[in-house]
């Protein structure tokens, strides 16, 4: 289930319907037709083995897609996978951005500090201003 890109389904309107049988997953022709007795599939069915979107979708179901294809293209577990990574990536900026507003809360504290200090001097009124600086 969670290698399948189910949702190229909506996108391309594909020629087959699929679905999943005691753990395998089994494609089906739109308009199959009873096979014969001796057959395992119909005519249909057996002409989308060949067909180069099946073929593709597989080997994406092997090997996966790349993070930058649409999402279209990604399976559930793809998916799931790419939203953990954001989620991973967001936590990591978050804590970026509250570490930058530390480190600025710090140095406002610092130049508050020493702009009372250039006050000071500036006015004056600070005794042995040679041991301060």
């Amino acid at each position: 289930h969670m290698a399948y890109s189910a949702g190229l389904h909506v996108q391309y309107k594909d020629p087959w319907d699929y679905a999943f049988v005691q753990g395998q997953l089994v494609v089906r022709a739109r308009h199959c037709q009873q096979p014969d007795h001796n057959e395992l599939s119909c005519a249909l069915c057996k002409q989308l083995s060949s067909g180069s979107w099946l073929i593709e979708i597989c080997h994406h179901m092997k090997n996966g897609v790349h993070d930058n294809a649409p999402l279209a293209y990604h399976s559930h577990g793809g998916l799931v996978n790419i939203i953990k990574k954001r989620n991973t990536e967001l936590h990591t900026l978050h804590l970026q951005k509250l570490n930058d507003a530390h480190k600025l809360a710090g140095k406002v504290h610092l130049l508050d500090v020493f702009e009372q200090f250039v006050i000071a001097v500036g006015s004056g009124k600070v005794e042995h201003i040679d041991r301060l600086v």
